[in-house]
């Protein structure tokens, strides 16, 4: 009998056979906490989906598009401060 026994979260974050499992996780995690990063987004914004470590905005004016690119480094700076970790390197912002 195996006596190293791990929990299922523990698996799925240490073995790289779960690589694409943590990526739609932690994903998942961006979408659902972008308004808790950025409650002032959010009548304005709309998280798109998260690809290849890039955070798709939709934005509801080209106004507003311009001036949120300006600000873009410091989202992902923001966002990855809150997980702890480097999980976006780029924002593309459409509407």
């Amino acid at each position: 009998m195996n006596d190293s026994f791990h929990s299922l979260s523990e698996i799925i974050v240490t073995d790289s056979r779960f690589k694409r499992v943590r990526e739609l996780i932690w994903n998942d995690e961006i979408m659902s906490q972008f308004f808790v990063i950025f409650p002032d987004l959010k009548n304005h914004v709309q998280p798109d989906k998260v690809a290849k470590s890039t955070l798709y905005l939709q934005v509801e004016n080209s106004v507003l598009r311009s001036e949120l690119k300006f600000h873009d480094v410091e989202m992902i700076a923001k966002i990855n401060a809150f997980f702890n970790e480097e999980r976006i390197h780029k924002i593309r912002f459409f509407s």
